[in-house]
């Protein structure tokens, strides 16, 4: 059962940032501001080291750009999958809908697998959650720290990676991993949280096995081609 424990600990991880727990939300945000603004800082910090060039002489290469495959044709109705008034981009596996949850009256949980496999059996899965109105409580940044805390308090002594790889104001898309975990068992995948003007959605791509160099890319450019008609990461 890989992804068992995954649903339970993201489920239990997300209901804080629910309708009825958004104000220990909140008072858990503002205890540790100073230590989100230091993470924060840190992460604009490394980001500007890595754009100083030491050679500036060295003529740039382009930096590659994601395919679009919405505007250029490539994309088709069997690559994109619709949860919760957004649309996902996902390979060209059959992956179909397990199901969707109201798990609070603001907080949508939609789930997709390859065939359409419960999660009790299937070792790949692609998450939406959706918070509806959260935008107006917590920032991007904020609400995925709430997220990381959460898994950290509902781990059971396995070992987390939590790895941002692009942020900015509204987007946010972290590598994530939890190896050994006597509960949960282990998992590896990203998540990308983004606002809009509804609300705050967090996309999650998971794996029961560490991801090939090859799954890494794919599944870092599907999840930032979600939802383009609003806004890309």
């Amino acid at each position: 059962m890989p992804l068992k424990g995954l649903t339970a600990l993201l489920a239990i991880t997300a209901l804080i940032m629910t309708s009825g727990c958004s104000l220990a939300a909140k008072q858990w945000v503002e205890a540790n501001q100073g230590q989100i603004e230091q993470v924060q800082e840190k992460q604009v910090a490394d980001e500007d080291s890595r754009e100083v060039d030491p050679n500036p002489d060295t003529e740039e290469e382009p930096e590659a750009v994601p395919p679009n495959n919405r505007d250029s044709g490539g994309g088709t109705d069997d690559n994109q999958l619709e949860a919760s008034n957004i649309t996902l981009m996902v390979d060209d596996r059959n992956w179909q809908k397990v199901g969707t949850e109201q798990l609070e009256p603001n907080h949508e949980y939609t789930e997709f697998t390859p065939e359409g496999q419960p999660s009790e059996v299937s070792r790949e899965l692609l998450g939406v959650h959706f918070f509806k109105g959260l935008h107006q409580q917590l920032t991007v940044a904020q609400a995925a720290e709430v997220l990381k805390q959460g898994m950290e308090e509902e781990s059971q002594g396995g070992e987390i990676t939590w790895n941002p790889l692009a942020q900015n104001e509204k987007n946010m898309l972290v590598e994530i991993a939890l190896s050994d975990d006597p509960q949960n068992g282990s998992f590896y995948g990203y998540i990308r949280c983004f606002s809009t003007d509804d609300g705050i959605y967090a996309l999650l791509y998971m794996k029961a096995t560490p991801l090939s160099d090859e799954e890494q890319e794919k599944w870092q450019s599907l999840l930032k081609q979600a939802d383009q008609r609003q806004l890309v990461l």
